[in-house]
């Protein structure tokens, strides 16, 4: 992969997911694809270093319970089968109209720029709302005591599938590779 500093962290397997992986800032790739899992993973800049992933295939990845930060969404492509609607984000994430209209407007994303201590305290309450044991696995070393932030009452996980599994389409405005 070019054009990428990633790591992958393994995460036992009684915890429900089987990757962790942190991207660096400044970092573009272009093959995350094809049922790719984020799961529970952060996938962040820096307010100075926006993590732009232009022109990266989000095809069929789904994103439960992971976060996002500092992130530029706008270019990438991604089709009927990407599903980030039970990840956490705030207002340093910048996705398309399109994208956005896909994933309905889950409500635990937030409008507004939030302070680390909130943000990690709402992503800790969003995670907590499914599975309480899995925030010491996922959470960075100095947010793993951050207190919870539960999300708005009605706020819940979708357990839906975004679409059926046996469907594969390109988003209108993204194109196919």
């Amino acid at each position: 992969m070019s054009w990428c500093d990633l790591l992958w962290r393994l995460l036992p397997p009684d915890l429900g997911a089987s990757i962790h992986p942190e991207i660096t800032p400044t970092s573009n790739f272009h093959q995350i694809r094809d049922t790719t899992v984020l799961d529970y993973s952060l996938l962040t800049g820096y307010a100075d270093a926006v993590n732009f992933l232009k022109f990266t295939h989000l095809h069929g990845t789904k994103n439960d319970g992971g976060a996002l930060r500092y992130v530029d969404l706008t270019e990438v492509y991604f089709d009927a089968r990407t599903d980030f609607r039970n990840a956490f984000l705030d207002g340093t994430v910048n996705m398309s109209d399109a994208f956005r209209e896909q994933m309905d407007d889950p409500c635990q994303w937030s409008e507004d720029v939030l302070p680390d201590e909130e943000f990690y305290g709402r992503w800790r309450g969003w995670v907590d709302a499914k599975n309480k044991r899995q925030w010491p696995s996922i959470a960075p070393v100095i947010w793993r005591d951050v207190e919870p932030i539960p999300a708005v009452p009605g706020c819940e996980w979708k357990t839906d599938p975004i679409v059926p599994e046996d469907v594969s389409e390109t988003v209108e405005g993204q194109p196919a590779d």
